[in-house]
């Protein structure tokens, strides 16, 4: 199996194991709620579709580093409104 195919494979099957633990995070009694976590998780996510798939490495670093602060910006602001 070629390199870039098995990063691929780990990357995809540890977005299904996130996503399990997404379902599982919304079965918690917590009193911060799950919102916030359940969106860090989302965004955790967000983040390996772009470094894996839509290949944002390969990017210009001033494209790299504005994805990276929009991911930050958005998923603080989504937390603090949850």
């Amino acid at each position: 199996m070629p390199p870039h195919t098995l990063k691929l494979t780990i990357a995809w099957l540890a977005l299904c194991l996130i996503t399990l633990l997404s379902v599982a995070a919304t079965h918690l009694d917590s009193p911060l709620g799950f919102a916030p976590m359940v969106l860090g998780i989302a965004f955790l996510k967000v983040f390996l579709v772009m470094q894996f798939f839509i290949e944002l490495p390969l990017a210009a670093r001033r494209y790299r580093l504005a994805y990276g602060g929009w991911v930050v910006l958005v998923c603080l602001v989504l937390m603090f409104m949850a």
